[in-house]
C-alpha cells in the first residue's frame, strides 16, 4: 500500500511544491497549466458602464447587449 504525500496533486497525485501548496494551489504546475489552457474568457466593454468579465456565451447576450433577449 502506497501512502499519498501530504502535498499531492488532486489531478495526478504527484508532489506539489510546498510554496505553491501554501498559496492554496492543490495541483502541480503541469496539471495547473493544462487546466488553465482549457479556460476561455473575454472582457466586454459595456456602453456607459465598466468592462465586464464574460464567463459564458450567455453573458455576452444578456443583459449587456442592447439586442439581447429580454
Amino acid at each position: 500500500m502506497q501512502l499519498m504525500s501530504v502535498n499531492a496533486c488532486r489531478a495526478c497525485g504527484d508532489d506539489v511544491i510546498a510554496d505553491r501548496w501554501a498559496l492554496g494551489y492543490r495541483t502541480c504546475t503541469k496539471c495547473g497549466e493544462r487546466a488553465a489552457r482549457q479556460v476561455k474568457h473575454t472582457i466586454v466593454p459595456v456602453p456607459k458602464s465598466n468592462y465586464v468579465y464574460a464567463h459564458t456565451k450567455d453573458d455576452l447576450i444578456s443583459p449587456y447587449s442592447h439586442k439581447g433577449n429580454r
